[in-house]
């Protein structure tokens, strides 16, 4: 999980490195797919993590068969 919260924050900072200097268009439009795609994807990750947390410490659940 930490390794996909990594690469779902790489990918999102790389739309930050290419900053705001796009017209309006296709590339602007990618960008702001881009950006909004992978900051839910953090974000999805995040929660998985402190779900993760959550059910192995508070309420002792071994979460490894849920694993693939």
């Amino acid at each position: 999980m930490i390794l996909s919260l990594t690469v779902a924050a790489f990918f999102d900072s790389v739309a930050y490195v290419m900053g705001e200097t796009h017209p309006k268009g296709s590339l602007c439009n990618f960008q702001a797919w881009w950006l909004t795609y992978f900051d839910w994807s953090a974000l999805a990750w995040v929660c998985l993590i402190t779900l993760n947390l959550y059910l192995n410490l508070v309420r002792e659940i071994s979460t490894n068969r849920y694993e693939k």
